[in-house]
């Protein structure tokens, strides 16, 4: 049991909070002093009041805790989930304060879901795609995806591999009915037992890819649906995904799909969204949707926007980001004391990254950790060598590593990372030598900067492109090692050609690529 303070979370108020180690089924994270307690069990954190005061829970302190104790580095494809009083299902915004956000802070229950579904080879870790293929479960049993026979005899089959394990009459039981919509026949029953023998001895991580790929593949797979009423009163299922919106009947039939280029823009007035979508006339039609809350209206509204947002473009625009509501006190604040106060502040949207910048995130994160272990190993003066591959590793084992060993290996890990850093950022195969005008980033090649309109990093537009070359220096090549390493063993360090030492003074010179 680790313990550890909570300072500044408010003023006179001490919070300490106790973790436990965490499984792959249950884990919980309590806070004791204030008034909260959260708890995380089967994907699924509770929230209760154990006083009567005003909640302070601030998620942007608390929500990073339990991802770091899950050990999910990519954050951004998830969220917190409620039920408000009308039955409808709410996103915390993160970034808001829960007192803001929630009527009643009596014991409630906050689910830990997917907000945003990407493909499965673009997750990067193990505890990710398995949220991933619960959540992917649970839309399953409620009937949102569908498919065709074949497909649901292959996530039968995958699903109760990945559930019972290996094939065992007394113990399996498929899905195929949730599946599919009907009663299997024998023959379909057969099929199923059939290819979940075929898939014994493989494990559970193996099993959820698969499954994970095929539901992929699926029409509705990654939508979030909203229940509202049309302007005439009828029923409607309105399907937020990564391609656009999806307007449905109760049964989930096809009514119309709108994709994200044709709607111009998007508002909402208290229970009622309004779109204004574009006709293939060229005319303008606007479409309502009632739904049951204002809560439920506003997290449609925030849907349309956070998807199209997440799904297409580049990067998260301050228009985006920095939306903003105030509270009545709020707003008397900014009048008389100070414009840019934050008291009373409610952002709007919750989404910091796109999908490619939470992919380049997670990557880079991944590949810091695995730095920060080799740094820490050395500078800890460890006899060890750093993780290497096993047949590394039983080259080396014969005896152990000199300074001069650990030091040409963290050079060469130094001069890797330069290398990768002027790579260009599109291709990732020819060097960085063009510069965008006006703006001046430099963050591609010539070939692929030529077919760009506009900067990928600002956004603005491309006069033209210039070609460039960049300097070689010893401050760009950050040679210079920790000190321990500098002459263990009486060995002089390692100068390489063209190289200046990093003992002597840099001499300015001009290498062309």
């Amino acid at each position: 049991m680790v313990t550890w303070k909570t300072n500044n979370i408010l003023q006179r108020i001490r919070c300490f909070t106790d973790i436990s180690e965490i499984s792959n089924h249950q884990s919980e994270v309590r806070l004791r002093g204030a008034e909260t307690v959260v708890m995380i069990a089967a994907a699924q954190l509770s929230l209760s009041s154990v006083a009567s005061t005003k909640p302070i829970l601030d998620l942007n302190r608390i929500w990073p805790r339990v991802c770091r104790k899950l050990g999910i580095i990519e954050v951004d494809y998830f969220g917190l989930q409620f039920t408000g009083g009308k039955g409808e299902n709410l996103w915390l915004n993160l970034r808001n304060r829960i007192c803001q956000q929630m009527d009643n802070v009596a014991p409630c229950r906050l689910r830990l879901r997917v907000k945003f579904f990407v493909e499965p080879h673009l997750i990067l870790q193990e505890q990710t795609r398995h949220i991933f293929f619960t959540h992917v479960k649970e839309d399953l049993h409620n009937g949102h995806l569908r498919m065709c026979s074949e497909q649901a005899v292959e996530l039968s089959a995958l699903l109760a591999q990945a559930e019972f394990g290996d094939y065992n009459q007394n113990t399996a039981q498929y899905w195929y009915s949730e599946l599919c919509g009907e009663e299997p026949s024998v023959a379909t029953i057969d099929s199923v037992i059939s290819r979940h023998k075929t898939l014994a001895a493989l494990s559970q991580g193996s099993v959820e890819y698969q499954a994970l790929q095929l539901v992929a593949s699926l029409e509705h797979y990654g939508v979030e649906w909203h229940w509202a009423r049309d302007a005439n009163g009828q029923r409607l299922a309105i399907g937020v995904g990564p391609d656009g919106i999806a307007v449905c009947k109760e049964d989930f039939s096809l009514v119309n799909r709108i994709s994200y280029p044709l709607i111009q823009i998007a508002t909402q007035s208290g229970k009622t969204v309004y779109l204004t979508v574009t006709k293939e006339t060229s005319d303008s039609v606007v479409l309502l949707f009632k739904l049951i809350s204002n809560r439920a209206a506003s997290g449609l509204y925030r849907a349309i926007t956070e998807t199209h947002a997440f799904y297409r473009c580049d990067t998260v625009t301050n228009a985006v980001m920095m939306q903003y509501s105030r509270d009545f006190k709020g707003h008397l604040a900014s009048l008389f004391l100070n414009e840019n106060i934050n008291l009373g502040k409610k952002y709007v949207f919750d989404i910091r990254r796109t999908s490619k910048e939470v992919y380049d995130h997670a990557r880079r994160a991944l590949y810091n950790s695995g730095i920060a272990d080799l740094v820490s190993r050395s500078g800890n003066g460890e006899g060890s060598s750093p993780p290497r591959s096993p047949s590394r590793d039983e080259q080396q084992d014969e005896g152990p590593d000199c300074g001069s060993c650990q030091q040409s290996r963290a050079l060469q890990e130094r001069l890797r990372k330069l290398r990768e850093a002027l790579l260009c950022m599109l291709c990732c195969e020819e060097e960085i030598d063009a510069a965008f005008c006006p703006c001046g980033h430099m963050v591609c090649c010539q070939s692929c900067a030529n077919q760009l309109q506009l900067c990928p990093v600002c956004r603005s537009e491309v006069d033209h492109v210039q070609h460039i070359y960049l300097p070689t220096c010893t401050s760009l090549l950050n040679l210079k090692l920790a000190d321990n390493h500098q002459h263990h063993g009486g060995l002089p360090p390692t100068i390489h050609r063209e190289l200046p030492s990093p003992h002597t003074e840099y001499e300015p010179k001009m290498y062309h690529t």
